[in-house]
């Protein structure tokens, strides 16, 4: 008989793999330009069965976010738990590394997290709170890294609130202009920050 908790880890383990056949269709295209039989197609699956994984669109936007979320942790965050960089120069390189992977996408795609609180904020209060609870949490892991620094003239944490508020800010005028300049604006004023 299989557990419970196999069944479980099971279901997510497709709904992590439905997941990663569809998220740069919702990245690209936000969530009213994209359908569940779009998401079913590209996933291959039918549409039926994307209710098995998924209660709702609602629900695969969610499960969607937490996604990114674990990309984010496992592949830029990372560096804010270097030991052989000094914490500034740790939360440079997360948010350089950002900026590069925004290079990739030809300054147009911005960040998931920021696009869906762009799109559905005032719309979806799930969707919503939990994109801010990821911006949320990726600003305390920016303020446990400068927390480390002792000659930083300014709260830790709202260094990181106004790092991660503006870097946002920065996206979103990016994908308008479809050129890296905000993001080298905003990489200049960190480092001015970062070093006062």
């Amino acid at each position: 008989m299989t557990s419970p908790q196999l069944t479980l880890d099971k279901k997510q383990l497709k709904r992590n793999e439905i997941i990663e056949k569809t998220i740069y269709i919702i990245y690209r295209q936000g969530y009213h330009g994209t359908g569940i039989q779009e998401l079913a197609d590209a996933a291959g699956i039918p549409k039926g069965s994307f209710y098995n994984y998924f209660e709702s669109k609602e629900e695969y936007a969610v499960q969607a976010l937490h996604f990114y979320h674990q990309h984010l942790k496992d592949h830029l965050l990372v560096v804010l738990k270097d030991p052989s960089m000094p914490p500034q120069e740790r939360v440079k390189a997360f948010f350089l590394g950002n900026i590069q992977m925004m290079e990739g996408f030809h300054y147009q795609m911005g960040c998931l997290v920021g696009n869906f609180s762009e799109e559905m904020g005032d719309l979806n209060d799930r969707i919503a709170a939990t994109a801010d609870e990821i911006l949320d949490a990726v600003a305390g892991d920016i303020a446990h890294c400068l927390s480390e620094e002792s000659t930083l003239a300014t709260d830790s944490r709202q260094m990181a609130e106004f790092l991660v508020n503006s870097f946002q800010g920065a996206m979103l005028r990016m994908k308008s202009s479809r050129n890296r300049r905000p993001l080298d604006v905003f990489a200049g004023m960190m480092h001015q920050l970062l070093e006062s």
